[in-house]
């Protein structure tokens, strides 16, 4: 399996360097089968993890990258990255360049490299905005793209510098995306925290439970893959870490949002 969506056709997809900021190019990608690529280019190139791994080699030294993670080349660093059959990473990215690039990266504090943050979600969220804008083309799209560029690049640089007991509860999430059956118990033990400590803390900061939240993260990557892959259902469920009870991911599917897999698809998913 491999699938990816690139907001902007090869034809369309211009290096401008002269304007303040620019987005070359944006969008993610899913790979099951191995997955290689080496190049260099003049543009800045930042991306997330959101399951499975991926292994990119930067200034010799490998970084294994998990839900969660993220990376940013700057321009004309050498990328080697690579996923292993089986891996199945999904990841999301942008392509940008401008005049101003670098100032606002480095502004930031954002360095070339691994980059640890916690607010995964926001930072998510961004990308599925600024990939929807080129999607759809509505006025004034690009502007609106740039924008969200910005707060893309400002949340990335927040999530960097969160406090503690955030911190903590973020790396739980990357688990629960990461391995979708982990235990409240083990969820616990990675915070340092007792059960009902762990349970009564993740409520008060998500207005949630631990197990209705990892559900939701569950549902949404379902739909992402339902809308923009043409993956059969049974595969997704696999990716999604049902791969010993299907019809559990079927039932919990229509639960949450009132279709079936395959109805959903049928009614979102654009030709």
């Amino acid at each position: 399996m491999k699938y990816f969506y690139y907001a902007y056709t090869e034809e369309e997809k211009v290096y401008d360097f002269d304007a303040d900021l620019h987005i070359v190019n944006c969008g993610f990608e899913a790979y099951g089968e191995h997955y290689e690529l080496k190049r260099c280019l003049p543009d800045f190139y930042m991306l997330i993890v959101t399951s499975g791994t991926l292994t990119h080699t930067y200034k010799n030294k490998k970084y294994r990258l998990k839900a969660g993670d993220m990376f940013l080349f700057y321009p004309q660093d050498h990328q080697f990255t690579i996923a292993e059959k089986g891996e199945n990473p999904v990841w999301w990215w942008v392509h940008f360049t401008g005049k101003k690039a670098m100032s606002l990266v480095q502004d930031l504090g954002l360095s070339a490299g691994p980059i640890s943050v916690e607010n995964q979600d926001v930072i998510l969220n961004s990308y599925h905005k600024i990939v929807n804008e080129y999607k759809h083309r509505l006025p004034h799209f690009k502007t609106a793209a740039l924008g969200l560029l910005t707060e893309l690049l400002v949340n990335v640089s927040r999530g960097a510098n969160m406090p503690s007991t955030h911190r903590s509860l973020s790396a739980v999430i990357d688990q629960m995306i990461l391995s979708p059956n982990i235990s409240n118990n083990e969820c616990a033990k990675l915070c340092n925290l007792s059960l009902t400590h762990f349970i009564r803390l993740f409520k008060q900061t998500y207005k949630i439970t631990p197990h209705k939240y990892k559900q939701q993260l569950l549902i949404k990557q379902a739909k992402e893959l339902l809308i923009n892959t043409n993956q059969t259902i049974t595969s997704i469920s696999e990716m999604l870490g049902f791969a010993d009870n299907p019809l559990y991911f079927n039932r919990l599917f229509k639960i949450t949002t009132g279709m079936t897999p395959m109805q959903y698809r049928k009614k979102f998913k654009i030709q």
